[in-house]
């Protein structure tokens, strides 16, 4: 693996084509060059096995996926697949020689972040990277995301990231309502909307209100010792997110109705 700085961005590359391979690498190289940091470290692995042994074991940003292996039955359809299931926040690029509209249309439906066809422009490619990896992470200094305490919310780990570095983990269900709450702060939003709109994929079945509250109840025990009462239960309407509603709102768990 190549040796970065800590706060670099971790791309697993999963290819069979060495070329493919030394052309991410360049691309990934010539960002840093571009932004003056040391913006990426990777791995490059070339199978789906290697690629899951690797998911295991270690934290990855972003996984670079190709959609076909030479001589192998496992490909990267299934491989897109298992992330989904199993890393649901974790962004996925996928690369493919096939450019129809097909490949693309099912690769989006499947759940991947961007699709590129080969051959492509290193350069260009480490910009879509980039885009993808700032729409995974939403940023302390956005509007939206308002937490206090030099925090932000990184979708890629599954996490809130606080100011020392340290984070706090947040499950399947809580990453969907803590996103949905953040993106319509400081309105005031009901069990019943969350149950229902917090997930992004239509085919998800929604919460119960029950889920909801303990959800919230849980995120809320996690966040408070290091954020105060960021999260507030709006007596009669539901919850809300807004760091100035602390002194003004009920923050009992039971107040939603």
């Amino acid at each position: 693996m190549h040796a970065m700085k800590s706060q670099a961005a971790t791309i697993l590359i999963v290819d069979d084509d060495p070329e493919t391979h030394i052309r991410v690498q360049a691309g990934l190289a010539s960002g840093n060059l571009f932004h003056k940091r040391e913006a990426f470290k990777w791995l490059s692995v070339f199978s789906p096995s290697e690629a899951r042994r690797c998911l295991q074991n270690e934290h990855f940003d972003l996984v670079l996926l190709d959609l076909s292996f030479v001589g192998s039955r496992d490909d990267g359809w299934d491989l897109l697949g298992e992330l989904r299931r199993k890393l649901p926040s974790i962004p996925i690029v996928m690369l493919s020689g096939n450019d129809g509209e097909d490949a693309r249309v099912r690769a989006l439906r499947s759940g991947a972040d961007d699709f590129v066809a080969k051959p492509f422009r290193a350069r260009e490619l480490t910009a879509r990277i980039e885009a993808v990896l700032r729409r995974a992470t939403i940023p302390v200094s956005s509007v939206q995301a308002h937490f206090p305490r030099g925090a932000s919310l990184n979708l890629s780990r599954s996490c809130i990231t606080l100011a020392d570095g340290s984070c706090i983990r947040l499950t399947k269900t809580e990453l969907p309502l803590l996103q949905y709450l953040i993106a319509h702060a400081p309105r005031a939003i009901s069990r019943d909307e969350l149950a229902a709109r917090a997930y992004r994929k239509a085919s998800d079945n929604p919460l119960s209100p029950h889920t909801v509250d303990v959800s919230i109840a849980r995120i809320r025990k996690k966040i408070i010792p290091a954020l105060g009462e960021i999260l507030s239960t709006v007596y009669g309407i539901g919850y809300s997110w807004n760091r100035d509603s602390g002194n003004t709102l009920d923050h009992s768990d039971n107040a939603a109705q």
